[in-house]
């Protein structure tokens, strides 16, 4: 789509940043009680042993208006990823899945930002043993590789590089050469 000159200069103007700002305290003032319940439910499921809460949860993720609605959080964004992530190792019966190593959504999130910066100083700062570090860090907090993958190539810029010597230093290889 092209924008003509008046509509580019409307969306540089500040009517336009009005009105998205608006539009954001309407949408914060709507979702941002219900975000925080969420939240408070994911933490409760989190602390349960057989996560017979999850229903709750996976029914706001099943729902169409989620993408809508929710999508513009990033936590319920977070939420849904770690959320596939749980379903993929229910699906191959993998023990301890995300849900059981994760103490809180918080910690969750630390995990996550954890791997994105081992893999961030293995692409930017050319560090080659951060991601043998990395696979350390999660075998030492009990993370499947699937999840590890997942959450690492949310990370990366160069996927097929870092997939690639990472799936090496999983199988053995300590240079990460599959």
């Amino acid at each position: 789509m092209v924008l003509t000159e008046e509509e580019f200069n409307y969306y540089r103007s500040e009517e336009y940043a009005k009105k998205r700002e608006a539009e954001e305290g309407c949408w914060h003032a709507a979702y941002d009680n219900m975000i925080q319940d969420t939240l408070d439910r994911f933490d409760a499921m989190l602390g349960e042993t057989d996560h017979a809460s999850l229903s709750g949860i996976a029914g706001i993720f099943e729902d169409d208006a989620f993408g809508q609605t929710y999508a513009r959080s990033r936590n319920m964004v977070y939420m849904h990823m770690f959320y596939v992530i749980y379903r993929q190792e229910q699906e191959e019966n993998i023990r301890p899945n995300i849900f059981d190593i994760g103490e809180s959504f918080q910690h969750l999130l630390f995990l996550m930002q954890t791997i994105r910066f081992f893999v961030w100083r293995y692409e930017f700062c050319e560090e080659w043993d951060a991601l043998a570090l990395l696979w350390d860090f999660c075998t030492d907090n009990r993370m499947s590789s699937y999840a590890v993958l997942n959450l690492a190539m949310t990370a990366a810029f160069h996927r097929e590089d870092v997939f690639g010597h990472l799936v090496g230093i999983m199988e053995g290889d300590e240079h990460g050469q599959s």
